[in-house]
């Protein structure tokens, strides 16, 4: 064999294959990069349009942020990309259910029914609640709506943007209008909810950053008072100690030892909510998960407050499936979630029962817990799970403690991938429920 053959059959048959595995690897690896950025291009694009419209609605309103106003510039927006003949909006924030019109041309009063009844019937879809049109009221002379003395076609296709504040709907918008199609295709319809979804999450974003700049002196007044009864108690049984040493039974000194214990106990337990809500909002909570079966921790629970509830003479019921339900899950803070909603029901229910119900549902744990207590009103419901806000008894006094206990079981909750939520009738009691990913 020549030198030159030779050299041939080592590169064909030993080099090349190489070099092809390793291009075929490279592009391989190359392909996959480009897949890493194109997706991280994609959701960099998405963070920079999500402050953009930030940017924007805060320009437009500043904090003094309305409702009303982000819908303007909601409806400013979209309509550039939408053939209508009006424009309408409800808004149930507050219990403002006034439907306002926006309208390019004169409409006749049968039209306007016909948009109420569209709103009507979305909201009862969106809510799966009724909602009577009776209760929609229409001040037009207070936009100078222009009506038609003389009739006019009645609209044929409709396009209803639900508008959220977090989780809770707010508002509906409205556009009608008398041809077939509002809109071209689904290029804009996608581009509409992108809008509207946005200025959602603006909306919301805006309003928490209003509420934490103007609770925090509250919040800080709330916390030294409740740091101030136990130094109280601490200082004023210390003095009885120093000045009445001599005087004092070893029983009674024991007891004041006791009652110092009491309070500084209390205290930590402040200092350590504070810490956990910390943790919380910074993203640094840490969780010890495990397989775990969650009637257990269920039962767990309901032992936990059997006196506490026996005490005001209340019935605890416990729902459990005869199967397990699993869930990786940090034990000790579902725990905690439990005891703190079982706490709260237990407090504020004068007299019925507290019934905690698990089941699986979808994927999901489900947990339900449901008293007959004082329930909460509509105006307090948004604000439950809000580190500035305390829950009211009955009489109009605020209850003991931080009133960090629903912000932290919120934040436990969601770290688990999970989400809580609650639902209320004023003086009928209330169901608080949350869920797990179950395995």
């Amino acid at each position: 064999m020549t030198a030159s053959s030779a050299f041939s059959f080592y590169f064909i048959f030993l080099v090349l294959p190489v070099f092809v595995v390793t291009f075929f690897r490279n592009r391989s690896k190359l392909s996959s990069l480009k897949s890493n950025l194109l997706t991280s291009k994609l959701l960099l694009n998405k963070k920079t349009s999500e402050c953009s419209m930030l940017s924007q609605i805060y320009s437009y309103t500043g904090l003094s942020i309305s409702i009303d106003k982000i819908i303007d510039s909601v409806i400013v927006s979209i309509q550039k990309l939408i053939d209508y003949d009006l424009i309408s909006y409800v808004i149930f924030e507050a219990e403002n259910k006034t439907l306002k019109v926006v309208s390019r041309k004169p409409v006749s009063v049968n039209y306007f029914l016909e948009v109420k009844k569209n709103i009507v019937s979305e909201f009862a879809k969106l809510t799966k609640t009724p909602l009577k049109e009776k209760s929609l009221d229409i001040k037009t002379e207070l936009l100078n709506l222009p009506i038609s003395d003389t009739e006019c076609a009645i609209p044929v296709s409709f396009l209803n943007l639900p508008f959220y504040k977090d989780e809770t709907l707010v508002a509906i918008i409205n556009f009608s209008s008398t041809t077939a199609n509002l809109y071209k295709g689904r290029k804009e319809v996608d581009e509409i909810a992108d809008i509207v979804n946005k200025a959602s999450l603006a909306f919301s974003k805006i309003t928490t950053i209003n509420e934490t700049t103007r609770n925090p002196k509250e919040f800080t007044y709330m916390m030294i008072h409740d740091l101030r009864a136990p130094l109280t108690v601490i200082n004023g049984v210390a003095d009885i100690i120093k000045d009445r040493k001599k005087e004092l039974t070893d029983e009674k000194y024991k007891e004041m030892i006791w009652e110092i214990k009491r309070a500084v106990s209390s205290m930590l337990s402040i200092v350590n909510d504070l810490m956990d809500v910390a943790k919380i909002e910074s993203g640094e909570f840490q969780l010890d998960k495990t397989k775990t079966d969650l009637r257990i921790l269920a039962e767990e629970a309901v032992k936990m407050h059997d006196n506490l509830a026996t005490g005001k003479k209340l019935v605890l019921k416990l729902r459990i499936p005869k199967t397990p339900v699993f869930a990786e899950v940090d034990k000790n803070m579902i725990v905690r979630v439990l005891s703190n909603l079982f706490s709260n029901a237990i407090k504020f229910t004068p007299k019925g029962s507290v019934t905690l119900e698990l089941c699986k549902k979808e994927g999901l744990a489900v947990f339900n817990l449901t008293d007959t207590g004082s329930g909460i009103s509509k105006d307090d419901l948004p604000k439950l799970f809000n580190r500035f806000k305390q829950l009211q008894k009955p009489n109009g006094s605020y209850s003991n403690g931080t009133g960090l206990g629903l912000v932290i079981a919120k934040g436990i909750i969601e770290t688990h991938g999970g989400k809580i939520k609650v639902t209320s009738v004023l003086g009928k009691g209330s169901t608080f429920s949350f869920t797990l990913p179950a395995n």
